[in-house]
């Protein structure tokens, strides 16, 4: 699993793709619950990266962005201009519960997550093997997909709110109309072919049995 802070912000009029544009503007605040692992990250990466210092200057000269819990954090997104860092798998469940969120941009501070045990312990290899055998027989993906993909959930679509839309795959019902017309053509054709040539026919006796100055 990862811890993965990622962007999230309500699907209207969305200018910021990254954590670069949202420092670029002033239109859309943006946080991080107050005291949690990702506002500490920020600080303590402020050193190796301009970007990451800039942000961290950015909570600190504006404390009123950052929400005392991650619940408040979703409530002040859905209350517009307002964007939260936070962690990529709640916002991934978020997102798919809410059609008003969306996520941006890619993921960063992608740290492992694991489970602690006791050194030396006798049963590591046996959860080892639980864990690769839940990943070989589907049953993470299924779990996955009962968090993440809910069942009966259709956002509609809206062109206007610039939120990127994924493209489905082609199935039969996309082609089914080019499929009826193409074959609605062909058997006209057919028909006007048949009937041209009957007509033809029809002359060429008329012509045989009357004269040549028959037209």
């Amino acid at each position: 699993a990862n811890l993965a802070a990622f962007l999230t912000t309500t699907k209207t009029n969305i200018p910021v793709n990254s954590l670069s544009d949202l420092l670029n503007q002033d239109m859309i605040k943006f946080g991080t619950r107050k005291g949690s692992s990702v506002e500490e990250t920020f600080r303590d990466l402020s050193d190796s990266s301009g970007l990451y210092k800039s942000v961290s200057e950015y909570f600190q000269a504006n404390p009123d962005v950052l929400p005392d819990s991650f619940i408040r954090g979703y409530e002040r997104v859905r209350e517009g201009n307002y964007a939260f860092l936070w962690d990529e798998a709640t916002h991934l469940y978020e997102s798919s519960n809410n059609c008003d969120l969306i996520n941006v941009g890619t993921p960063f501070f992608q740290k492992g997550y694991g489970i602690a045990l006791q050194r030396g312990a006798a049963y590591r290899e046996n959860i080892n093997d639980l864990i690769l055998g839940l990943r070989e027989s589907g049953e993470l993906e299924k779990m996955r997909k009962d968090w993440f993909e809910v069942k009966g959930m259709a956002c509609p679509s809206d062109a206007s709110s610039g939120a990127p839309q994924k493209a489905g795959a082609i199935n039969l019902d996309n082609v089914a109309g080019v499929f009826y017309a193409g074959t609605l053509g062909t058997t006209m054709a057919f028909c006007t072919a048949l009937l041209e040539w009957f007509f033809v026919r029809k002359i060429r006796k008329w012509n045989q049995r009357f004269g040549s100055n028959f037209n």
